[in-house]
């Protein structure tokens, strides 16, 4: 690490990002929020759109961050003011009473009758030809929903294999094909697996899936109105799109690393996967939405996302410019927080995490501490941010070392003060958390290779189609024989491929279905 340091050291960033693009090393510059917004392949994805603002004037905003080749979306309009389309609203209503039904022509004409499913995505199938985090956990979230998810993986095991936590994370519930994209042998399964499935999911590089004959085209000749999600890291046109990208590159371009080291000396690297975990969401997302338009015009489409548009996402509060912008606000120098009301406090046993965003919460709070010298300060003086109170901070750092942490919690929580304990462990904030247990957030789902796995559960719940029964992250090859059979092949047939290499069969898993 020394020796790295040492050497960057000897050039110019920009000198060190050039050599480091020559020879395809995934790197980025730190950078913030607002430089960020200027660079060429943001500019060039159109994520940053300008808007008229009645107020503001020209205001430079976030763009769309999911792109649909079929049902791409727009901005309607600016931020409107405070009940600026009440009377609209109410009219809309008015006549929907009159007219015994809604206005919207759009509700309810595709409704279709029969057995309702028994979880929200059943009967859909996904072909899922990806790897390491986002999109992988993307379709692992359309499993748990109840989509049947065939993850076709290399025969040479996928790139995170060796980090065993991202697999079991990642693939909950998916059925597993190892299967050599690149062997003649598997033309025929890809084309099959390709006409059989509704949805189509990688993030393989620009070129990788049309040298491999699994592309959009390719897809859509099989099965024309197929879902076709592609996630990459700089976006599927541009100069940048060949770039590796990995979540940690778009954190500290896009302003993250560097709002998160606040005004520290240094930049500080969230460990949370924060554009990984946004980009699976957001592909979940836009699939439903385009089987949504699917379901209403029989019409596939394909849908890209990338790491780089997604980064801007979870910086929109910043990925704003307008005449006046006020500078981002930022922590203070040792991260405790925002302000003196918005911050980490330590106490008799640990620490606490004090979040008062209304006057009438730092009331609360000042009744509960009940000391008198807190009486003369206002709300404003007490969020004030950048430069922080630090007379008030040193108070209540003072007052919070009196009780242990749970006291606080439960007097200032019942008087109206949001806070909460600071887990110590994530079995103390989640595993055995009482609200996690009470709500079923917990999947024990058993596995083999493990002793008491336990991972979150599916956070949406419908009360009508619940999620699905999950089997754990399966073996590399572990459903092969069973996904080809489906696909109408023999054990022959299955045998040949897998005798010359083609196909991978998990361990006691060739097995005869007939």
């Amino acid at each position: 690490m020394d020796l790295i340091g040492s050497r960057l050291l000897e050039r110019p960033r920009d000198h060190w990002l050039e050599v480091m693009a020559e020879c395809d090393v995934p790197s980025s510059p730190v950078l913030t929020t607002q430089e960020y917004m200027d660079v060429p392949q943001v500019r060039l994805t159109g994520m940053v759109q300008i808007i008229e603002d009645p107020r503001l004037g020209e205001t430079s905003q976030i763009g769309m961050a999911i792109d649909f080749s079929e049902t791409p979306g727009k901005t309607r309009m600016s931020a409107p003011e405070l009940g600026q389309h009440t009377d609209e609203v109410l009219a809309l209503l008015e006549h929907d009473r009159e007219h015994g039904g809604s206005s919207s022509s759009e509700s309810g004409d595709s409704a279709k009758h029969g057995r309702p499913p028994k979880h929200p995505l059943e009967g859909m199938k996904v072909l899922d030809l990806s790897s390491f985090i986002a999109a992988p956990y993307g379709s692992m979230i359309l499993s748990d929903l109840g989509a049947d998810v065939i993850k076709v993986e290399p025969l040479s095991r996928e790139g995170k294999r060796a980090v065993q936590f991202l697999i079991v994370g990642g693939n909950r519930g998916k059925r597993n094909l190892a299967l050599d994209l690149k062997s003649p042998a598997a033309k025929e399964i890809i084309n099959r697996l390709l006409a059989s499935c509704d949805v189509v999911v990688h993030n393989m590089r620009e070129g990788v899936a049309e040298r491999l004959g699994i592309d959009y085209e390719s897809a859509r000749k099989l099965r024309p109105d197929v879902i076709y999600a592609h996630v990459t890291g700089y976006g599927s046109t541009g100069p940048d799109k060949l770039r590796p990208g990995f979540d940690p590159l778009f954190q500290s371009m896009s302003g993250t690393t560097v709002r998160q080291g606040a005004s520290a000396d240094r930049p500080v690297f969230l460990r949370t996967p924060i554009c990984d975990s946004t980009n699976a969401m957001l592909l979940a997302s836009g699939v439903l939405m385009a089987l949504h338009h699917r379901d209403r015009t029989g019409e596939g489409q394909k849908i890209d996302l990338s790491l780089l548009k997604t980064a801007a996402l979870v910086n929109s509060d910043d990925f704003l410019r307008y005449r006046g912008k006020a500078d981002r606000p930022v922590a203070d120098n040792g991260l405790y927080g925002m302000s003196a009301v918005n911050r980490l406090y330590k106490t008799a046993d640990g620490w606490i995490f004090l979040d008062c965003n209304q006057a009438e919460e730092w009331d609360s709070l000042r009744e509960c501490l009940g000391n008198s010298r807190l009486e003369e300060v206002t709300f404003d003086q007490a969020n004030k941010k950048d430069p922080w109170n630090e007379d008030l901070c040193r108070d209540l750092a003072q007052e919070f070392e009196r009780l242990p942490a749970a006291e606080w919690e439960q007097r200032l929580v019942a008087g109206g003060a949001p806070c909460c304990r600071v887990a110590e462990n994530v079995d103390e904030g989640f595993f055995l958390h009482p609200q996690a247990l009470h709500l079923g957030l917990i999947d024990e789902t058993q596995d083999p290779q493990f002793t008491n796995l336990r991972q979150a559960d599916v956070q949406v719940w419908f009360s009508e189609t619940p999620s699905t029964n999950r089997h754990p992250a399966a073996a590399i090859g572990q459903h092969s024989a069973e996904v080809l059979k489906e696909l109408g092949y023999n054990d022959q047939e299955i045998a040949d491929p897998h005798a010359t290499g083609c196909i991978g069969m998990a361990e006691g898993h060739f097995l005869s279905m007939e």
